[in-house]
């Protein structure tokens, strides 16, 4: 759509390094810029097109989709899925099961967690806008 709009050869549609992106929304002097050359040079040796940066993900309900390989301090911080990933810190069921705790018991204390933060809501409402989504006949487009 903005392809429509714009046209293909807009300024707006040239792709940004991530440093560059990074000093657009940080406040000038923030980052220190050899923190900067460092993220570049990471850059210029992936091929990966995401890189997550001084990103964690805290209590993740699901694992990422995109399997980034750039995940410079970005860890997944009590995951409510089980996960053995290396960027993975105290996964919630994993850390449940190894204090001892029953099968049952460990999804009790998930289901309880869960509650408390606010998932259900948000995944039930998700799931209502996808309903919608069916009796429009948009669901076609969700991949």
């Amino acid at each position: 759509m903005l392809d429509m709009v714009i046209g293909k050869n807009h300024p707006l549609r040239q792709l940004k390094s991530f440093t560059d992106r990074m000093r657009d929304i940080t406040p000038e002097g923030m980052i220190d810029e050899n923190v900067m050359g460092l993220v570049d040079a990471v850059h210029r040796h992936d091929k990966d097109a995401n890189a997550n940066f001084l990103s964690p993900r805290f209590m993740p309900i699901m694992p990422e989709k995109l399997n980034t390989k750039r995940r410079l301090l970005s860890p997944d911080m009590f995951s409510l899925y089980r996960d053995d990933s290396d960027n993975s810190i105290l996964p919630l069921p994993n850390t449940l099961e190894k204090v001892g705790m029953k099968a049952n018991d460990r999804d009790s204390v998930l289901e309880l967690v869960m509650d408390i933060t606010g998932v259900n809501n948000v995944v039930d409402d998700a799931l209502d806008l996808v309903k919608g989504l069916r009796k429009q006949g948009l669901d076609k487009d969700l991949v």
